[in-house]
């Protein structure tokens, strides 16, 4: 078991304020945040590299904030892989049992197999793909048998193929050594994936920490919602008479329907913005209650049909509709 408390640390202009979360023995925890909100902070702090101006770490119980990174028994996977490139794949692996006095040859071995690199045993690190250099440097954290993983953005520098077979690696690394693991990551896919609970971070500060379904359903604040593809929140006394039993909704863009006429259920707008995505065109409608955003799945064919400044319609099933309890507004 984890648990960070009241951790602060100031580095230049940047301040890390007052983090408080525990993880479970175990339990894969993700941090999801922006760049810069501090989420590499945190890890590094946990595993020693960086000292806290107040507040503990704590594992299994144990008061590690002042020992040496060496003696927390912590393992951590940057997303640059950081390899001794004059050693083989073999050498880095077993790098880190030379400072511990153990053989591990079962554990290489079952490790070896797990991630599939046995043939790359011989080979260094310049003669490695980008996903290799992670299944490397993963099994090196994973030999030393550490109390806990902490993965920095371990899959963002990797193309999607690499990407998503190393993100079933993961996830049967950690049910095979069930090992309380920390991890940095933007993607939501890797979040639902691999996460059982999380936290979002936003300017040094902890917004919410729930399980990663309540997290992405039941955001706390304007900036989770927005940050969790949950765009459009609102009083949900606007819409259906407020029939709805919680004082605020939330409904996401996809689930936005936009016409040029009135239809049942539907609400009056004007177009302030059409962005194509892509696959898709995203726009923001002004209403009487604030800006409504709206995905459109029309292709090229949509700016012949909307326009900006075009008096349009929306609705939504009220079914597509997720109730939001604790939501806390900017003033």
């Amino acid at each position: 078991m984890i648990e960070i408390v009241n951790l602060h640390i100031k580095l230049g202009d940047f301040e890390l304020k007052n983090i408080n979360f525990k993880v479970d023995e175990g339990e894969f925890f993700i941090i999801l945040g922006p760049t810069g909100a501090g989420k590499s902070v945190i890890i590094e702090t946990i595993a020693g590299v960086l000292q806290p101006d107040l507040g503990q770490v704590l594992i299994n119980n144990k008061d590690v904030t002042r020992l040496k990174p060496e003696r927390r028994n912590i393992s951590i996977c940057y997303q640059d892989y950081v390899l001794f490139p004059h050693m083989t794949v073999k050498e880095n692996i077993k790098y880190g049992l030379k400072y511990r006095n153990r053989s591990q040859t079962e554990l290489f071995d079952r490790i070896v197999q797990l991630l599939d690199i046995k043939h790359l045993l011989q080979r260094y690190p310049e003669n490695l793909s980008g996903g290799e250099k992670q299944r490397v440097s993963l099994a090196r954290a994973l030999i030393v048998k550490p109390e806990v993983l902490l993965l920095d953005e371990p899959l963002a520098a990797l193309d999607t193929n690499i990407k998503d077979r190393l993100m079933r690696d993961i996830k049967r690394l950690h049910i095979e050594f069930d090992m309380t693991t920390i991890m940095i990551t933007h993607s939501f896919q890797e979040a639902f994936f691999l996460g059982e609970r999380g936290s979002v971070i936003h300017q040094g500060e902890i917004l919410q920490t729930n399980t990663m379904e309540k997290l992405f359903l039941h955001p706390n604040s304007p900036f989770v919602s927005n940050f969790v593809g949950l765009k459009n929140v609102f009083k949900s006394d606007y819409f259906y008479g407020g029939d709805f039993g919680s004082p605020f909704i939330g409904i996401r863009p996809e689930n936005i329907q936009v016409y040029k006429e009135p239809v049942k259920s539907s609400y009056k707008g004007k177009i302030e913005e059409i962005s194509n995505m892509g696959n898709y065109y995203e726009l923001i409608i002004s209403t009487d209650f604030g800006k409504v955003i709206a995905m459109v799945m029309i292709g090229d064919y949509i700016k012949d049909y909307f326009e900006i400044n075009d008096q349009v319609y929306f609705s939504f099933d009220k079914g597509d509709v997720q109730m939001i309890d604790n939501y806390q507004v900017s003033t």
